[in-house]
């Protein structure tokens, strides 16, 4: 393959620049694993791997560190797969298009993948290069991490650790480490439809919203970003008060169900002509536009004819759906107290999808539970059950993953913290977090939280889980550098 980046003494971005060469969307991380065993093979190192495709590889310890205590270090091998609205990308077989700009590692048109490539990476140049000094080594690259932590959830060979101590390389902040991880519960509302005919002699209009920033919803809630789904349904009922009755044909918004939805679409019918339609959908845009104009400058709406659809929902379906939609909690509803703005309990609608089989169909929401603390998060789950019982929504819950909290008083904190104040003359943040990682659901496979302690080490890779995304290339080795102090020092 091609490589575009100088790897002289820097291993790690060869291994990067060969995970972005492989399709490895969750779900799609079969090849991905086949190269990490291979690798393992190639240099005859201990390895794992089960059906789901986690890999485990071990590395004996370097001359002099026979005694330490093991260390796991963990990151996950698939990726967020997000483009931009005129990108004809295919993540299942393109190579992500790379290229560097003012010292920023990006891929064109597309998401990165340095959420979490370049913990995968630092674990491959770890394991390649014998003369790092380290204890035992446990690398454990885990899969369906962006969908539920579900590579770890579905391990079932915890008996090969020994380590109890969690180096997790998936993050994105320089010289932090998280004072905790979210428990989570992730799933979808399953809502029943009736359709019926098109009624005739109606002009069709279909709306969409796009443009937005969107971005993670467990970093980006905070910053006031609006997502398309919510000003769809502003548009949908600003157009009900003007013009009454509106058959719905269809409505969709967002792409991925941990993401703050980039767009919207519904169709829907109108004896009213289309500049009027423009009229309510233009007036509805410039509120968008004023009241996220620092955080969405991009947002825009746009109507147009639509072709007469055969059926759409009955009237009392159409209520149903766009209520219940409106209802559910989306966003934040509290912050930490800390000098930044981060959430401590929080819920994420992402995605609604509409199916019809004949004059049946289902509503699906993808939607989200977060918070710090797990009773905080079956109690707000309790409180859900109520409102999805009032609309006749049932909650398929697909996962549920548990936090962990920082032990400051740890010989694996105390060690990194005094490792970045030897090299900047300044302590670890303290990063509180809404996000989730595999971190907490391992700990629970090793025997619990109470027996283990981890920490993040990261480069700086902002605007994950969206075509923004970007690798600080500088902070890239930076944090590498901090990686192997830690080890030498444990």
């Amino acid at each position: 393959m091609h490589y575009i980046l100088d790897h002289t003494d820097k291993p790690y971005l060869k291994f990067f620049e060969d995970i972005c060469a492989i399709p490895h969307e969750s779900f799609n991380e079969k090849a991905i694993s086949e190269y990490i065993v291979q690798f393992a093979k190639d240099r005859g190192l201990w390895y794992y791997t089960d059906d789901l495709w986690n890999v485990v590889i071990k590395k004996p310890a370097s001359p002099g560190y026979e005694n330490r205590k093991p260390v796991m270090l963990q990151a996950h091998t698939d990726m967020v797969c997000e483009k931009t609205p005129d990108s004809d990308f295919n993540f299942d077989t393109d190579p992500l298009e790379l290229y560097v700009e003012d010292g920023w590692l990006h891929a064109r048109n597309t998401t990165l993948g340095a959420d979490d490539g370049y913990g995968v990476a630092y674990m491959l140049a770890v394991l390649d290069d014998d003369t790092i000094p380290h204890p035992p080594l446990e690398c454990f690259f885990s899969v369906q991490e962006e969908v539920g932590i579900g590579g770890p959830r579905g391990f079932k060979n915890y008996a090969c650790f020994e380590s109890r101590r969690i180096i997790n390389l998936d993050a994105n902040e320089e010289g932090t480490t998280n004072a905790f991880q979210t428990a989570v519960i992730g799933g979808e509302w399953k809502l029943p439809l009736a359709y019926g005919p098109a009624p005739k002699g109606l002009n069709w209009y279909h709306v969409h919203l796009d443009g937005f920033t969107a971005g993670h919803a467990s970093l980006d809630h905070v910053w006031g970003r609006g997502t398309a789904i919510g000003w769809s349904l502003r548009v949908a009922a600003a157009l009900y008060d003007a013009f009454g009755t509106m058959p719905l044909a269809g409505y969709s918004g967002g792409t991925f169900r941990n993401n703050l939805s980039r767009n919207a679409d519904f169709t829907f019918g109108s004896e009213r002509k289309l500049e009027d339609v423009a009229t309510v959908v233009a007036r509805i845009e410039a509120q968008a536009k004023n009241e996220h104009a620092e955080t969405d400058p991009n947002l825009w709406f746009e109507v147009k004819k639509a072709e007469e659809p055969e059926t759409v929902l009955t009237a009392e379906s159409a209520e149903k759906a766009l209520d219940f939609v409106s209802v559910l909690p989306d966003g934040i509803s509290m912050l930490y107290q800390c000098e930044r703005k981060v959430l401590k309990t929080a819920n994420n609608l992402g995605i609604v999808r509409m199916e019809r089989d004949g004059m049946a169909g289902t509503m699906t929401v993808g939607y989200m539970f977060r918070t710090s603390f797990k009773p905080a998060r079956d109690e707000m789950f309790r409180k859900m059950q109520i409102i999805g019982r009032l609309f006749g929504a049932t909650y398929n819950e697909e996962y549920r993953y548990s936090g962990y909290k920082l032990k400051m008083d740890g010989d694996l904190y105390k060690t990194w913290n005094q490792v970045y104040r030897d090299a900047t003359g300044k302590d670890l943040y303290i990063k509180y977090t809404g996000g989730g990682n595999d971190v907490g659901t391992i700990m629970e496979g090793l025997g619990g939280e109470e027996l283990c302690e981890a920490i993040g080490i990261a480069p700086d890779n902002p605007f994950v889980h969206t075509p923004r995304e970007k690798l600080d290339l500088a902070s890239f080795d930076r944090a590498y550098r901090y990686l192997l102090e830690v080890l030498k020092r444990l």
